[in-house]
């Protein structure tokens, strides 16, 4: 069969010892299905009948390897479908129903958007006609680790507990779980007053949301990537959601790097940047005049 589309991707590979890695593949599509192709060899062959919503989060090469979903014929009660979740071969405890329409049903069992072998993360709850309502929790080793309420519109309402896409467990000597989360209130679906950065339920960080919905004053935030049991931050004030005037880089309360932004939120004049390589061992930095 003659392929008619050939794109290549630039994607996330995974996370080792917290540092991101790129690779390579090409999506292959033509009639009726997606074809995932790294180094001459088919990874996944995905069938444009998958519902959108189960389709892997493209982002992770674990999840295209690995990300499979099964349609439950005999699990068919009542003009819904029951779909589960196989990892790598196994059948995981996630899922749930969809009715004639395709729209998701009663309980679900979802993945966290980066949900690979170390960081394997759900969220729980229940959707009424393909909106998510009431509470929902993040759970991880079967211990909740967020969450918050969806009001009946489908939007998030009141005190939440969000999940920062900087989620990893390694081992080293012992093994460790690096959770990383974001705390505050939403307003009808808007991030409104202070949110804290926390590590661990400590907190590291943070800042505020006007009414709007928009960053304002002084802010703390992770930077680009994180280093192994460190936080780098970029901490400085925002205008109407706009970055302005002197950022400072930040690794174990020392400053170690920064430069200003215009009104427009633009980079301008002498910056030093951390280079995506930079380690402990080996302090490596970019500096832009």
């Amino acid at each position: 069969m003659s392929l008619q589309d050939k794109q290549t991707f630039k994607q996330i590979l995974a996370e080792y010892m917290g540092k991101q890695y790129y690779t390579s593949f090409i999506l292959q599509s033509d009639i009726g299905r997606n074809v995932f192709v790294k180094n001459g060899e088919i990874i996944r062959i995905e069938h444009y009948n998958l519902p959108y919503y189960l389709k892997p989060y493209q982002k992770h090469l674990q999840q295209i390897q690995h990300l499979k979903w099964r349609k439950n014929e005999s699990e068919n009660l009542e003009n819904e479908v029951f779909w589960s979740v196989i990892w790598n071969g196994y059948k995981l405890y996630a899922g749930g129903a969809s009715n004639i329409n395709g729209a998701k049903v009663g309980k679900w069992i979802e993945l966290f958007e980066h949900f690979l072998e170390k960081s394997q993360i759900f969220y729980i709850g229940n959707y009424q006609d393909g909106i998510k309502t009431g509470k929902w929790i993040s759970q991880f080793q079967d211990t909740s680790i967020g969450g918050g309420f969806y009001k009946e519109n489908g939007q998030k309402d009141g005190r939440w507990t969000e999940i920062e896409n900087y989620f990893r467990e390694y081992i080293q000597i012992f093994i460790s779980c690096y959770l990383i989360t974001y705390g505050g209130v939403y307003d009808n679906g808007t991030k409104v007053g202070i949110w804290s950065l926390n590590c661990n339920h400590n907190h590291i960080g943070g800042g505020q949301y006007d009414i709007n919905g928009l960053k304002t004053g002084k802010w703390r935030e992770l930077y680009e990537y994180l280093l192994e049991n460190h936080e780098i931050f970029i901490e400085g004030e925002y205008q109407n959601g706009i970055r302005g005037g002197f950022f400072k880089i930040i690794l174990n309360n020392d400053i170690i790097g920064g430069g200003e932004y215009n009104q427009n939120g633009l980079k301008i004049g002498y910056w030093i940047e951390l280079a995506q390589c930079f380690n402990m061992q080996q302090l490596l930095i970019l500096i832009y005049l």
